[in-house]
Order: structure tokens, then C-alpha cells, then sequence
């Protein structure tokens, strides 16, 4: 993402902020920029009097990622706590977080990090080869297990000795080797065919 603009508008300064906002939209329109808008602009999109505002963010394509009311009285439900994006294609996470704390419930718009998906994965595997268990089993024969023999009054520190034993020996013998690259499934939609 390129921009995050956050917005909070009073009712009394509705048009000098839709101006600013429309003047920021149009920029990143036209720039190609990815960018998310949000705030508390006091415009209720569950009104159809708002057609102006909302065609103005859809024809500089940006939508809603929140789609229901942010604030709910005993008397009225209204949708003015937004989050706008003009970044579609990637993976987020969008919701309301509802709380009796304030009069605005909470809203959030998560993005997946893109760089991630670019590290390279691989998978590591341990070689389990008959020629490395019969090493294992011919190195536990000449354990010492007369220091573990010797803590039998603390069966907790026997058992850590016997277990740091094996581990270190095993991690020896099966080392960790990259075999291949892991390769991400992409989630492709089916058409039903029945």
C-alpha cells in the first residue's frame, strides 16, 4: 500500500471534506496508487441521499470495506465510520469490533504483507535411513547411563539428562537437509458442474 489517508469530518465542514476527499481520491486515481481511506466522515451511506459521495468514490475506484452501522442508538443504526480501498485484488480482513465503551463501534482493515509471500520457503527433511538407525541405536549403546542412574532421586533431571542425550545424538545423526522449495497453492474458484 502506498497511502492511508484519515479523515474526520463534523457536519458542519461536510462539504470542505468531501472536496478533500474527492481531491485525494482523484489523485490516486490517477497516479495508479494503491491507497486506503478511513475516518469518521458523518455521512451515513445507509441513506440514499449520499448517491453523490458514494459515485464520486466508485468512479475513482475506490468501494467500502464496511458495509454496516458503526453507530446504533436506541433510536437509529448508521453506517459513518468508513474505510474505503482501491486495492481489491489482495487478501484483507475488514469488520466492525463491537463495543458498549463509546458511541462508535470500532472498525478495522487488514492487509496481507506482500513481501511475504516472495521469501523463499523450503522444506527441510531428516534423513530416517535404516544405516542411521542402526548408528543411533549402536551410539545409545555406549550411553553412560550411570549418570542417569545416579538422579533416581530426581526422576525430572534423569529424564532431562536421558532426553538431552537422545536429541543430541539424534540431531547429529539426522541432520536437517533443504530438499525442494515449497510452492504456494493458489485457491482457484470451481465452477459446479452438476
Amino acid at each position: 500500500m502506498s497511502y492511508l489517508q484519515v479523515e474526520y469530518c463534523t457536519k458542519s465542514d461536510l462539504n470542505i471534506c468531501s472536496t478533500n476527499y474527492s481531491e485525494i481520491l482523484e489523485i490516486l486515481n490517477k497516479e495508479n496508487k494503491e491507497g486506503v481511506v478511513m475516518g469518521d466522515f458523518n455521512i451515513d451511506l445507509l441513506q440514499f441521499s449520499n448517491d453523490d459521495f458514494i459515485n464520486n468514490t466508485f468512479s475513482q475506484t475506490f468501494v467500502p470495506v464496511i458495509t454496516k452501522p458503526t453507530r446504533v442508538t436506541h433510536t437509529s443504526s448508521t453506517l459513518i465510520d468508513h474505510i474505503y480501498t482501491n486495492n481489491v485484488t489482495s487478501t484483507s480482513h475488514s469488520g466492525i469490533i463491537i463495543t458498549d465503551m463509546v458511541d462508535h463501534f470500532g472498525t478495522f482493515y487488514v492487509l496481507e504483507n506482500p513481501r511475504k509471500n516472495h521469501l523463499p520457503k523450503y522444506e527441510y527433511k531428516r534423513s530416517l535411513s535404516e544405516q542411521n538407525i542402526k548408528k543411533l541405536q549402536e551410539q545409545i549403546k555406549h550411553f553412560y547411563f550411570s549418570d542417569i542412574y545416579h538422579l533416581k532421586a530426581n526422576p525430572d533431571k534423569a529424564y532431562n539428562l536421558f532426553l538431552s542425550m537422545i536429541q543430541s545424538t539424534y540431531e547429529v545423526l539426522f541432520l536437517k537437509k533443504k530438499k525442494k522449495e515449497i510452492t504456494m497453492h493458489k485457491q482457484y474458484i470451481k465452477k459446479n458442474h452438476g
